[in-house]
């Protein structure tokens, strides 16, 4: 009777040391793949830092440039004595106004307003597309009927 006993309960103690192993191996599993996935996210965040800075820099890099060579071709018209950089320094201020016009105009597209217009002319346009493609397939489909007639 003892060692039925015994038996058994070395078999329910092995049971349970099997159902542990498991138990620990998916959590470990579990607690690995959250810091693979956690250590992931963190390298796409540094990677879209990274690429927001680069953009930053290379903005700020051409502004830069854009204005030394500015600068240098006053102090060359300067040496030079041509009096045309009053005139190229008036027509770069008034090139500003032309691209705040510009964007004032694309902010007035997406108004409520002109949203309207703006819809009606790409449901006419998908419209259009959407013709074209239908009489592309009637031409295939006439084309294979052709084929099976013959």
């Amino acid at each position: 009777m003892c060692c039925l006993m015994s038996e058994f309960f070395e078999e329910k103690m092995k049971e349970l040391k099997s159902a542990l192993e498991v138990k620990e191996n998916t959590s470990r599993k579990i607690k690995e793949f959250v810091k693979r996935r956690c250590d992931h996210n963190k390298k796409k965040l540094e990677v879209l830092n990274l690429k927001k800075r680069i953009a930053t820099l290379q903005s700020v890099y051409s502004r830069k440039t854009e204005e030394l060579a500015h600068k240098k071709q006053i102090k060359l018209d300067k040496k030079s004595g041509n009096t045309n950089t009053s005139k190229k320094v008036s027509m770069l201020k008034a090139n500003i106004p032309k691209h705040k016009k510009r964007a004032q105009m694309l902010a007035d597209d997406l108004l409520p307003s002109n949203r309207s217009k703006f819809e009606e002319v790409k449901m006419k346009l998908q419209c259009k597309r959407r013709k074209s493609i239908r009489q592309h397939h009637e031409l295939i489909f006439k084309a294979e009927l052709v084929e099976l007639k013959k």
